[in-house]
């Protein structure tokens, strides 16, 4: 079982969460999808960037996305910016 129980507690130590102070970090990430246009499929690509999740966040963050910026910007794997992947 000690085997077992090092793994475990090192994958927690390696998904450990941290949080940021509100407006403090912008998270950001980007993806693809098909749609339906005019009866064609075509592939969208989306940029979503979030500050939080309330109604009242999102309103905010559309309005200031462009206009301020945040000390920090979190990026998830873009893959434009990761050439290779350092484990």
């Amino acid at each position: 079982m000690q085997p077992y129980r090092q793994a475990l507690k090192a994958e927690a130590l390696a998904t450990t969460r941290f949080e940021t102070p509100p407006g403090r970090q912008l998270q950001i990430d980007f993806g693809e999808r098909l749609v339906d246009i005019g009866g064609a499929k075509v592939k969208a690509f989306v940029f979503v960037a979030t500050r939080a999740e309330k109604q009242e966040h999102w309103f905010a963050g559309l309005e200031s996305a462009f206009t301020t910026l945040p000390e920090e910007v979190l990026k998830d794997n873009p893959r434009a910016l990761v050439v290779r992947h350092d484990r």
